[in-house]
């Protein structure tokens, strides 16, 4: 009899600051799935340093720094699905979360140079994906624009492409996602999205009545 293997959902939680907005939708995005699938990063408890741009990967494939981040990434890349939870400071990632991103540069080093692109699919014999939620004070979507550009990049180097987006905006105090169902209703939306194999959509809050929109 062939056994089945529990999905394993990475959350990455980039906020400095814990238990506000982006982590509250996160844990709501983890509800929805197995209990023991979800493993939290919290980038704020990480030491990762920023990359050097020393090009030493470009050789070796591996990263000369020793820190935290090695172990980040190796999770990462057994994961079956990736979710991003962060707001959106001066149009980008927190300081820690884009060092994080940013080291990566391994990965494009083995994928480029080395010839040696990532795994996208699991042992579920699934294929990897990657989900963000983007919460911030302002409503104008563009203000996320790099922010899904840097996620797509950073998704294809894990090995995870970048399926879908929520930004919920507006959100002014660290607790204003706290019981707002209909941010919610969104986050659920986006979590059963990780099961169908053929969705790649953006939610969007502030438009509650097209629910999924490209």
């Amino acid at each position: 009899m062939r056994e089945e293997r529990v999905m394993r959902v990475v959350a990455v939680l980039c906020s400095p600051y814990r238990g506000g907005n982006s982590d509250t939708l996160a844990e709501a995005f983890a509800s929805a799935m197995p209990t023991e699938s979800v493993e939290r990063v919290v980038v704020s408890d990480l030491h990762v340093e920023p990359c050097r741009s020393c090009r030493a990967c470009n050789t070796t494939g591996s990263c000369v720094l020793d820190d935290d981040a090695a172990k980040v990434y190796e999770r990462l890349l057994a994961a079956d699905v990736v979710v991003v939870a962060t707001p959106c400071h001066m149009c980008g990632f927190p300081s820690a979360a884009q060092a994080l991103l940013e080291r990566a540069q391994f990965l494009w080093a083995r994928r480029y140079l080395l010839k040696r692109p990532p795994h996208t699919s699991t042992n579920s014999r699934i294929h990897r994906k990657l989900f963000a939620i983007i919460t911030g004070g302002q409503k104008a979507e563009w203000v996320i624009d790099g922010m899904v550009r840097t996620l797509k990049t950073w998704g294809c180097l894990i090995g995870a492409p970048l399926c879908a987006v929520m930004f919920a905006g507006g959100l002014h105090e660290h607790s204003d996602a706290t019981g707002d169902t209909r941010l919610r209703r969104h986050v659920a939306l986006l979590a059963a999205s990780v099961f169908p194999p053929t969705l790649y959509k953006t939610v969007t809050p502030q438009t509650p009545l097209k629910g999924i929109q490209s």
